[in-house]
This record gives C-alpha cells, sequence and structure tokens, in this order.
C-alpha cells in the first residue's frame, strides 16, 4: 500500500484539504486492537497485547519505512494494526490540544 501526500486545493475564500482517493473520513474502532497492560512494556499502548508498541509504529513510520516493510518485518502484524496506531495516536494528540 502506497500512502499518497495530502493534496491542497486553493479557491477564492479557502482551503480544501483532501487526503487520498481512498480516504473515506471514517474513524477506525481501534479499541480491540490496541491494548494497555501494565506488564507490558511499561503500560505503554500496545498492538494486540503483543509487545509492540504504538510509539514502535510511529518510530518505523517516521524513520521512512512503508506499510510493507514493516509487515515483511513483523509478519504476525496487520495492515489494520498499523492504521490502528496511527489512529489511536491522532486520537491521542486530537484530546491534548483540547485538554
Amino acid at each position: 500500500m502506497v500512502v499518497k501526500p495530502l493534496t491542497f486545493e486553493r479557491s477564492s475564500s479557502q482551503v480544501d484539504v483532501r487526503g487520498p482517493s481512498w480516504y473515506t473520513g471514517s474513524v477506525m474502532d481501534y479499541k480491540d486492537i490496541i491494548t494497555i497492560e501494565k506488564g507490558k512494556r511499561g503500560g505503554q499502548p500496545v498492538i494486540r497485547g503483543m509487545r509492540i508498541s504504538v510509539y514502535d509504529i510511529l518510530q518505523y513510520l517516521a524513520s521512512g519505512m512503508s506499510f510493507e516493510d514493516i509487515l515483511k518485518d513483523f509478519p504476525e502484524l496487520t495492515d489494520k494494526d498499523i492504521r490502528a496506531a496511527l489512529q489511536f495516536a491522532a486520537d491521542r494528540e486530537k484530546s491534548s490540544l483540547h485538554a
């Protein structure tokens, strides 16, 4: 899966920010994927009870790894797991902005 950058289209009075063509605007429910357990990774949010944290996924993506690269290195993960980590991080960021 290739992630395309956001495109910006300017009209006379507003900026229209559109995601990739496959983006529907719906938010995924990650509550069954992202778990937090005291005994795992110091209580960090992890993927499906494994020892792979949301932070790990974000670091891999930030370092330039693609979804495919991550899935190849960690075959126990799914595309949905990676998207859940991104959604969890986005929700956490959004809630910190409103605090």
